[in-house]
């Protein structure tokens, strides 16, 4: 293996380059629990092109969500307060 191929986490430096240069990113399980959804309810909008992701690793890879798609697909799903008649 070779010095920069190692299994560690990037540096704490290169982390905050890359988020300020991409924003933050999120697993879809992860925002399911943050959602109280089931991941497939996440899968769903993604497959549908309702909340956008990125593919890592090819068409079966790990999707991430960036964290301004998922504030705007919360801006565009939110629903006004049910009033009884």
């Amino acid at each position: 293996m070779e010095a920069n191929d190692s299994m560690e986490p990037m540096d704490q430096e290169a982390d905050v380059g890359l988020t300020a240069t991409f924003g933050k990113f999120y697993k879809v399980a992860d925002l399911a629990v943050l959602m109280k959804v089931s991941p497939t309810t996440l899968y769903t909008a993604i497959e549908k092109g309702d909340l956008e992701a990125i593919s890592i690793g090819g068409s079966r890879g790990a999707l991430r969500v960036r964290h301004a798609n998922f504030t705007d697909y919360l801006e565009r799903h939110k629903t006004r307060a049910l009033v009884a008649p």
